[in-house]
């Protein structure tokens, strides 16, 4: 494996995480406390330039997050819902917990309440059948 930057490299990683929703799921699993934590990243660049690197993904992922349509972001949870969960209302049941914690530190301009809303807005959807989600959304 070729390596690049601390950046570059935990792109190519995420890139394996199906959905926006998926790939924030992870990088706040990566975090406790204030720090985040990947061993393989920090083995290859050193513990800071790792750190670093997950802060400005997490950052990134979050205002992704907060720019997408919420027609999008439905069919985001049932793409990031595959990775690991048994469909849309697991993973969102995860989602929505507090202890997972999926908005970074330094949210880059972003709002806790816009994206409590539309955390919010996934979990109010996603009670309702299949097809009156895709028609609100």
């Amino acid at each position: 494996m070729t390596f690049k930057g601390p950046f570059e490299d935990l792109l190519l990683s995420l890139s394996a995480i199906p959905g926006a929703l998926g790939k924030l799921t992870y990088l706040a699993g990566l975090r406790s406390e204030e720090s985040y934590q990947h061993w393989g990243l920090a083995r290859v660049h050193g513990s800071d330039k790792a750190e670093q690197a997950m802060r400005s993904a997490h950052e990134a992922i979050f205002l992704h997050v907060l720019r997408t349509p919420l027609k999008e972001l439905v069919e985001d949870v049932e793409l990031s819902a595959f990775a690991g969960h048994n469909g849309p209302v697991e993973f969102l049941s995860d989602f929505l917990n507090p202890s997972s914690d999926p908005i970074p530190a330094n949210r880059g301009g972003g709002s806790d309440i816009h994206f409590t809303a539309v955390q919010v807005s996934l979990a109010k959807l996603f009670r309702c059948p299949a097809e009156t989600i895709r028609r609100a959304a």
